[in-house]
């Protein structure tokens, strides 16, 4: 199947997207130690070709191909460095990313550029941030130098390391988020201005120098930047700071929980329901009082996948994609009890559907 991604948990055997950038972190160096310490011996390894389409956020097996948890594993970490270059101000690459773990070897591509092959996780990753970083034209151009300039050998933490460095510097470069707000100090000029997608307010020290206040004007992304001058000079700043706009594509913060969902509802033929955030999972109560046969299928345009679970939280049945389309089609033979079943979208989507039930 295709599934929508960035941060992938395996939830009934699919690749799940929980949110954009799941490493955020209050450091790149901490992102990228989070990304390493995932485990990369996690299972079979069928040596599918991976991919992810930023564009449409989709990622999966290429060509609708099955996948095993260590391809999977692979692709998680993958994206989690994507993330991370997406957290500098990182654009979204034109093309697929594709991924593949061949036993102890590991690969990526990036569109318009040849695949490699690395024997050791931590090369192969190190080496794709840094690639996605030199080809950017959104993050500031200090950043993009550093990864020019690090060698293909280097380790991810020393990458890592040395943006974290620019970005701490009082004169590195800014990431803004779309909405968000910085002040800078320039205490060698007496007016700031930015280019066209920043709006630059800026207020005079006490003892000379400026306070300027900056935002990106909407719809604004990509490098920008803001230049400090002198009265009376007009054509040569004497003071700039690179900025890079994100593109609106919001931040998970770490450990942030999916929306509580609404109270269980009966679970009956013909039941019409919706999720309505990311996240969502609508649940459905069932008293079966004397046991039989159930058949429960989805319908509607929305990616949806079931799990039925009895009292005691023990999951008697799941399905995705079973029925039509990307509708699911879950059967089970239940003793008597009380059973819940929960509907998630599977790429932490959101839409309507409609539940057909039987019971014999």
């Amino acid at each position: 199947m295709t599934m929508r991604a960035a941060s992938l948990l395996l939830a009934g055997g699919a690749l799940l997207l929980v949110a954009l950038s799941p490493v955020s972190a209050a450091t790149i160096r901490a992102g990228a130690e989070r990304v390493l310490g995932e485990a990369h011996n996690s299972g079979s390894v069928l040596g599918t070709l991976m991919f992810y389409d930023a564009g449409e956020d989709l990622a999966g097996g290429e060509g609708g191909q099955p996948y095993g948890p260590g391809d999977r594993a692979w692709a998680e970490r993958c994206l989690g460095i994507y993330d991370l270059y997406r957290q500098l101000g990182g654009e979204k690459p034109e093309g697929r990313l594709r991924f593949r773990r061949d036993g102890e070897r590991y690969f990526f591509s990036l569109a318009g550029a040849p695949g490699r092959w690395f024997d050791a996780p931590e090369a192969a990753l190190s080496d794709l941030l840094r690639l996605l970083l030199a080809r950017s034209m959104a993050v500031p151009e200090s950043l993009a130098e550093i990864a020019r300039s690090t060698p293909v050998d280097a380790s991810l933490a020393s990458l890592a390391g040395a943006l974290d460095e620019a970005l701490a510097e009082n004169s590195g470069p800014i990431i803004l988020d779309p909405g968000g707000a910085r002040t800078l100090t320039f205490s060698e000029a007496d007016i700031a201005v930015g280019t066209a997608g920043l709006e630059v307010r800026s207020e005079p020290l006490e003892g000379g120098g400026v306070a300027a206040s900056i935002s990106a004007v909407p719809g604004a992304e990509g490098r920008q930047a803001v230049l400090g001058y002198r009265e009376g000079v007009r054509f040569r700043p004497v003071a700039e700071r690179d900025v890079s706009v994100r593109d609106g594509a919001a931040p998970r913060t770490p450990g942030r929980e999916p929306p509580a969902s609404a109270g269980p509802r009966p679970l009956q033929d013909g039941v019409a329901a919706s999720i309505t955030q990311a996240g969502e999972t609508v649940r459905f109560t069932l008293p079966a009082t004397e046991g039989g046969r159930l058949a429960v299928t989805s319908t509607g345009p929305s990616d949806v996948e079931a799990v039925l679970r009895s009292a005691d939280g023990t999951v008697v049945a799941r399905n995705d994609d079973g029925g039509d389309g990307y509708n699911f089609a879950l059967e089970a033979d239940l003793a008597a009890g009380a059973y819940t079943l929960e509907v998630r979208h599977c790429c932490a989507g959101t839409g309507p559907f409609g539940l057909s039930v039987r019971e014999e």
